[in-house]
């Protein structure tokens, strides 16, 4: 799927800080501030992108299955 980028997190047996990073070209997920992935995304319309929402605890495989005890979006 365009813009997407997937990757398995590692499990801990604590709460984690998961970051999702878009910059002008590049998508990056982090876990506890270690990268897990990075893909090449090519920003042509940035109005559209700040356009965009975030819908906590949704995504593409269903609602999460977990708490989130903080969010913050920069």
């Amino acid at each position: 799927m365009p813009g997407n980028l997937a990757t398995q997190l590692k499990w801990e047996d604590r709460p984690i800080q998961l970051e999702f990073v878009i910059t002008k070209d590049q998508l990056i997920i982090r876990q506890d501030g270690k990268e897990l992935a990075r893909t090449n995304f090519p920003l042509a319309d940035k109005q559209h992108l700040q356009q965009g929402k975030v819908h906590w605890g949704t995504g593409i495989f269903g609602r999460l299955n977990g708490q989130i005890q903080q969010k913050s979006r920069k």
